[in-house]
């Protein structure tokens, strides 16, 4: 079996078509992205968020060529064409500029809105806690107040001791 050099033209079509799709597929993991980053941000110039959108990339950047490959060999007997390349990334700008753009503005919204459900969780926990917390601040207060006059006794009557030392040799 040699190579084949003619594709139909029904079958050039059918990549292409999968080629968008697949590209739409990468839209959509790369707002899965988005979305993680969004909720989950760290201080804007760490180290921290910069590793966490690194590491983001490159794992995309992996899925996406793991899945380029397969799609290759799968539906193009292993040949790259860069004519299904491009397909692929308009199938990710269509959906990038399209539906991306409603995900990205619902999941801020959800996003917004479960941090507003935290932030009230931690004030109601905060608020039942409170005189409790208040009641042990106060306790370890008198703890630490009686240590200390318990310390300054003992450092008092040493120095004591040493003087008695040393002025009645």
């Amino acid at each position: 079996m040699g190579i084949i050099t003619y594709v139909e033209q029904t079958e050039l079509a059918a990549l292409f078509v999968y080629a968008a799709a697949l590209g739409c597929v990468f839209g959509a993991l790369f707002d899965l992205f988005r979305i993680l980053r969004r909720a989950t941000r760290f201080a804007e110039n760490s180290i921290t968020s910069a590793l966490f959108v690194f590491f983001q990339d490159i794992l995309f950047f992996l899925i996406a060529t793991a899945a380029s490959a397969i799609f290759f060999y799968k539906f193009n007997s292993g040949r790259i064409r860069l004519s299904a390349i491009a397909f692929m990334i308009g199938g990710f700008a269509a959906y990038y500029f399209t539906v991306g753009r409603l995900v990205m503005a619902v999941a801020d919204a959800i996003i917004a809105f479960i941090k507003e459900l935290i932030r009230r969780f931690c004030r109601l926990l905060l608020f039942l806690f409170s005189p409790i917390a208040k009641l042990a601040a106060a306790a370890f207060d008198r703890i630490e107040h009686a240590i200390r006059l318990i310390l300054l006794s003992a450092y008092t009557k040493r120095t004591l001791v040493r003087y008695n030392k040393l002025l009645y040799k």
